[in-house]
């Protein structure tokens, strides 16, 4: 019993502990005296361990193997054995207590507590990739079906852009073979009628070559602004009065004296957001020819509102109207590149400004820009990447 690698213990019918071996000391370090006279559960019931299993086994004088329990020693730590054990009894057949061996599986419990948490932990690690993973994947799958949609918008611009070429582009070869053929009995009247067709149609070509390198531009999602202190009046003014030249059927009526005198700003970036508006609400007016332009100040921001009475646009477009490439279904047949509004937001929010629209099918539209009065918070830069 001295030289078994476990210890040696047993107790009376009272089931309290009258005998441990020396390698119990020498294992535990708990002096036998500590445990001597008392029973199992009075010196430590834990728990973890099945007592109730244990002690019905004793209360019935079977035979147990490998309880596991543990135990704090003298010092607070805590210590895992395993005893196993068979009852005595006299020649009589009178029961006199148990006798066993115990081990200490403090170490090995130690160690598989340890490789439980590295466990855990690599768990929780695989599990963070793998939601990582799911989330790149995710991210990918929307990049993918984004660049397929901005795929096909691009190729229905094309599409698009080449039929809009060649109608101006007929225009003028008609008016220039007019013009060849009945050089000498045009009337200075026919002349300047064909001419303005020329230069109408030369115009329509140059808006649609700005479009195209507008769209490039927003491609490589690099849009140059230089900030400095602008009037704001005059720009969306200027807007209005070269819109009335070019379609001076329509009343354009502009109100712009609550708008403050100066604010900072790229003017050449203003003066592209409110001639695409103003522009926009005659394209799209066919019948109603009256386009009002408002102004004013709000908080810290100074705001225009061009409102039309024109074809109105779709409740399912509305969320889209910003979109590069989109036109509405209520802009069929109307020449566009679906460039225009998504350059005005650009250039909108590298000021740290917002656009807006309001529109109902049939009634119209009302486009409202909001623009910081003391410019964007990085006007220190003269280049900024478009959203």
């Amino acid at each position: 019993m001295e030289i078994s690698s476990d210890w040696i213990w047993e107790c009376d019918e009272s089931l309290r502990f009258t005998y441990f071996s020396q390698r119990f000391t020498q294992v535990t370090g708990v002096p036998v005296e500590r445990l001597l006279g008392r029973t199992r559960d009075e010196i430590g019931k834990d728990g973890e361990a099945d007592w109730d299993s244990h002690l019905a086994d004793l209360e019935a004088r079977r035979p147990f193997r490998e309880f596991r329990y543990a135990v704090k020693d003298e010092s607070g730590e805590t210590q895992h054995w395993v005893i196993s054990g068979r009852p005595v009894f006299d020649v009589d057949g009178t029961f006199t207590g148990y006798r066993g061996t115990g081990a200490d599986r403090t170490t090995e419990v130690r160690h598989e507590a340890e490789l439980i948490r590295h466990r855990d932990h690599l768990q929780d690690i695989v599990n963070e990739a793998t939601t990582e993973l799911k989330q790149r994947a995710d991210e990918l799958r929307t990049a993918l079906a984004k660049e397929k949609e901005l795929n096909e918008l691009q190729r229905q611009f094309v599409s698009m852009a080449s039929h809009e070429f060649r109608t101006p582009l007929a225009i003028i070869d008609s008016a220039a073979q007019r013009l060849l053929r009945r050089s000498g009995n045009l009337t200075p009247e026919d002349t300047v009628k064909r001419v303005k067709k020329i230069r109408g149609a030369v115009g329509r070509m140059t808006q649609l070559m700005e479009s195209t390198l507008d769209a490039a531009r927003i491609e490589e999602g690099k849009i140059n602004i230089e900030i400095g202190e602008c009037d704001l009046r005059y720009v969306v003014l200027e807007a209005a009065m070269h819109q009335i030249e070019l379609t001076p059927d329509y009343n354009i009526s502009c109100d712009l004296k609550a708008l403050p005198e100066k604010i900072r700003g790229d003017q050449g970036a203003f003066a592209q957001v409110f001639s695409n508006l103003v522009s926009n609400a005659v394209k799209y007016s066919p019948e109603a020819t009256d386009i009002y332009v408002r102004g004013w100040s709000e908080d810290e921001f100074a705001v225009v509102e061009v409102k039309d009475h024109g074809l109105g646009i779709d409740p399912d477009d509305l969320r889209n109207m910003f979109q590069r490439f989109f036109r509405a279904k209520t802009s069929a047949g109307i020449a566009g590149t679906g460039i225009g509004l998504n350059l005005v937001k650009t250039l909108v929010e590298l000021h740290e400004g917002k656009i807006t629209v309001e529109s109902s099918k049939g009634e119209g539209s009302l486009f409202r820009v909001f623009l910081p009065i003391g410019g964007p918070s990085s006007a220190g830069n003269s280049e900024h990447r478009a959203a």
